[in-house]
């Protein structure tokens, strides 16, 4: 079947006519989630039992499905329970996560979450000078439709950044200990307030002991993993996310990011990068992710949040760079033709990326939406033009059933696939 729609694809290409070079990286809208009754007090004049504070602070896809956690931006404290939405772009569900609601202080919240397959969703609290200091929990998210808590940090993490999951450089994990018995596997890492690098954590109890000294500082500093930079070093790190390719860092600190690449999964990285985003030491929302399987190679995504005031552009802000730093100018397509697309904001956006799927969920705290996007169909390899290499990139893909063919968002490489690319690289994306 593949073969006949590839002979077919083959011979309308050479007729089609190619779409006009465009700015590289290109996404074009799936939908978007409207998070109002999450934020909202009161809901045909009863409590709202799902708000999850004034404004959604971080987000995480997991297949159909999204977990939005909140600030609260209010003087007063709120329980802020984690909201799983089942089926975002569908009939779409809201539903509580067991064991992640919490009375919330003013003006603190949730750092960040983070998933990976197998390993659950990460949340972080961030409220480390009030009663409880912030900390790490993780859920089961993969086994059943309802989340199950199976841990929490046993300690203060003072100053977290959102968390993330970190595999190495080969995806194969760490040594570490569970109830007595050794395993290997990805570990829970953070950021911390006065550290230099990164800090792993036992995924089975979230400790310190994980048996090894990549996380550990100490002497010599080369058996650790720091991130060594005047001006970043002993501030408080906002967000941290690990590609799951290559084991590649990516942190937030005074509104700069820093991209580490790895040589191996125990010493310094072999080289930093810092993209000087401008000074904000004390602006909270300032997030970042790698897209790990994105066409054309790795890129990571970054909001430049220097000041908290409304009105901000978001082309202005959400920047893309690849990894040596460098910056590319991406294009959103509003191709479902929303209202109010993109509207300006006060600069606190998150990202959550699905290497499997492609999408890209994009969290706007000051307009409550959510929104999903996918790489732009026709562009396969990434590079911002619609060409003959996207069509040979595609064919390839597609022949073989792998992801570099997934171009419709949704899992799996089929006939939606062969239908998304042909359109977008006849007409372009839009």
């Amino acid at each position: 079947m593949k073969k006949y729609a590839l002979a077919a694809l083959a011979g309308l290409a050479c007729s089609a006519q190619l779409a006009s070079a465009q700015q590289a990286p290109q996404f074009t809208s799936l939908g978007r989630v409207d998070l109002f009754d999450l934020v909202v007090a009161e809901i045909n004049a009863l409590p709202n039992p799902n708000r999850i504070g004034t404004n959604p602070a971080c987000v995480a896809i997991v297949g159909d499905d999204l977990y939005v956690a909140g600030f609260n931006n209010n003087l007063t404290t709120l329980n802020t329970p984690v909201i799983k939405i089942t089926d975002a772009l569908g009939a779409r569900t809201f539903s509580q996560v067991p064991g992640a609601g919490f009375s919330m202080p003013a003006f603190y919240g949730y750092t960040g979450m983070s998933y990976r397959e197998g390993s659950g969703l990460l949340i972080a609290y961030d409220a480390y000078n009030n009663e409880e200091v912030g900390q790490l929990r993780r859920f089961d998210v993969d086994s059943g439709p309802t989340p199950v808590l199976l841990e929490e940090s046993p300690f203060g993490l003072q100053g977290s950044s959102g968390p993330a999951w970190d595999a190495g450089i080969d995806g194969l994990g760490y040594s570490y200990s569970v109830d007595g018995s050794p395993t290997t596997g990805p570990v829970a890492v953070s950021m911390l307030f006065g550290q230099v690098g990164p800090f792993g954590l036992n995924p089975s109890t979230l400790d310190i002991n994980i048996g090894q000294t990549v996380y550990e500082f100490g002497s010599p500093a080369s058996n650790n993993l720091r991130l060594d930079f005047v001006g970043i070093s002993g501030t408080t790190w906002r967000d941290v996310d690990v590609s799951p390719a290559d084991g590649t860092f990516a942190a937030r600190g005074n509104n700069d990011l820093v991209i580490g690449k790895r040589g191996n999964d125990n010493f310094n990285f072999t080289t930093q990068t810092l993209v000087n985003l401008g000074d904000a030491p004390f602006q909270a929302g300032q997030n970042v992710s790698i897209l790990s399987n994105f066409p054309g190679g790795q890129v990571v995504i970054a909001n430049d949040r220097r000041i908290g005031n409304a009105g901000q552009p978001f082309a202005n802000v959400v920047k893309l760079y690849d990894l040596d730093g460098v910056e590319l100018v991406p294009t959103f397509f509003n191709s479902t033709a929303l209202a109010g697309f993109l509207a300006d904001g006060n600069a606190w956006y998150d990202f959550s990326y699905d290497p499997r799927s492609k999408r890209l969920v994009v969290l706007d705290f000051s307009d409550y939406y959510a929104y999903i996007f996918i790489p732009c169909p026709g562009d396969t390899t990434g590079d911002g033009i619609i060409e003959f290499d996207d069509f040979l990139a595609f064919f390839n893909g597609f022949d073989a059933g792998d992801d570099r063919a997934n171009v419709d968002g949704i899992a799996g490489v089929d006939f939606g696939d062969f239908l998304a690319f042909f359109n977008s690289f006849d007409q372009g994306c839009s």
